[in-house]
């Protein structure tokens, strides 16, 4: 019923969570600090926050070099952060509708953001909660611009999320990224029955996307940007036993900061890499098996086919298939190489999204049989100018 893994972009998931505060980053570049024993320790590996806050230790103040830090740091320059800007102004949510925004990723999503047929039992199941509450949320969720839902008083209902094509798009097209994450996390994530250590362990997931290791050190007081005010040092450290089926979490005062590390594989994407690939490689090899069906129906139904009995019907809309044109038909949509090229892309974005781009690239390109250098490179370019910013009819779909 659910996916294996999910994608889901950073702008939405950080608006759900909360948006930090304006603040600003010091860029401090003294080398000897870099040099320092204690460098790491203090200032973390990973760490992509404002070094000189790490900065508070006696060892730290009785350095002989400290009179050098002090004057790089007076030279320094800073990066002013406005989430707010960057990422969007949507309203905080609350436990159980931050988990359901999850949870709806781990749905098969088309290319424009929709999702169909969600059994509203289903849902309320997987997140241990009753219909009404599911009810509930999709309300909160509706009215703070997240997404779009039909009726689901007959117990089945869809889902449009507006945001979804721009998980996928570059920086300059106003993409912010996206996170990974596996049916296993999503478990873990349900699991937690807080909302601050829910708020803390997707912050801290989304950010340890981008991190060089499974390793990410935070200072307090940059935690505290994106959690409401009452949260200060002593709640943030109570509630880290609840992050324990995900990080090992470890508060250090002596640098005011948290030490977050990965517990599990199953929860790690990054390791899972290979096999998901591998699972879009199989997946690709069974849809050109189904390709080359369809065509073996064409060819056995030439003079009275039947689209709708074919597996990829909506490959062949809207072309004229005279007996003729049946025969001469090519074959063998991609190569065994380019099934490789189109897993990496189908990690990247998603099977589906792969599979419009297939599909323009079988209307326009293959049927011609024009020669394309890369296949890959061509399906990218496809699904940049095509695929990602297809328009979505809200009213078609009762939306509104």
């Amino acid at each position: 019923m659910f996916l294996e893994h999910a994608k889901i972009g950073k702008a939405i998931l950080i608006q759900a969570i909360g948006i930090a505060h304006n603040h600003k980053i010091l860029h401090v570049n003294c080398n000897a600090c870099s040099n320092c024993p204690h460098f790491s320790t203090l200032c973390g590996v990973g760490h992509t926050g404002d070094i000189a806050s790490f900065i508070t230790s006696t060892s730290c103040a009785q350095c002989p070099h400290h009179k050098e830090y002090e004057e790089a740091k007076n030279m320094s320059e800073a990066t002013y952060v406005n989430e707010k800007n960057r990422f969007g102004d949507k309203k905080r949510l609350s436990n159980l509708s931050l988990k359901l925004l999850v949870l709806y990723h781990f749905y098969e999503i088309n290319a424009t953001g929709l999702i169909m047929n969600i059994n509203i039992k289903d849902v309320a199941q997987k997140l241990e909660c009753t219909v009404r509450s599911v009810r509930n949320c999709n309300t909160e969720l509706q009215n703070a611009g997240y997404l779009y839902t039909t009726n689901s008083h007959l117990g089945i209902y869809s889902v449009y999320i507006p945001e979804y094509q721009n998980y996928f798009k570059s920086a300059s097209q106003g993409g912010r990224g996206y996170i990974t994450l596996s049916k296993e996390l999503l478990d873990y994530i349900i699991s937690i029955k807080k909302v601050t250590p829910l708020r803390m362990a997707l912050r801290t997931l989304s950010e340890l996307d981008t991190a060089s290791n499974d390793v990410y050190i935070k200072n307090i007081n940059d935690i505290r940007l994106y959690l409401p005010e009452y949260c200060r040092r002593n709640v943030i450290c109570k509630f880290l036993d609840f992050l324990k089926p995900i990080f090992k979490a470890e508060y250090t005062a002596a640098s005011n900061s948290i030490r977050f590390e990965y517990i599990c594989e199953k929860v790690n994407v990054k390791s899972a890499k290979p096999a998901i690939i591998k699972k879009f490689k199989n997946k690709l090899i069974d849809f050109k098996v189904s390709m080359a069906n369809d065509q073996a129906y064409l060819h056995s139904n030439k003079f009275f086919p039947d689209i709708h009995k074919l597996n990829n019907a909506d490959f062949f809309e809207g072309i004229n298939l005279t007996p003729d044109y049946i025969d001469a038909l090519p074959s063998g949509l991609f190569s065994s190489a380019e099934t490789n090229d189109l897993a990496e892309l189908s990690y990247t974005y998603t099977f589906d999204i792969v599979r419009e781009a297939l599909k323009i690239y079988f209307k326009e390109y293959f049927l011609k049989q024009e020669h394309i250098e890369s296949l890959g490179g061509l399906i990218r370019t496809i699904i940049r100018n095509n695929v990602i910013d297809q328009r979505f009819n809200l009213q078609k779909f009762n939306f509104l």
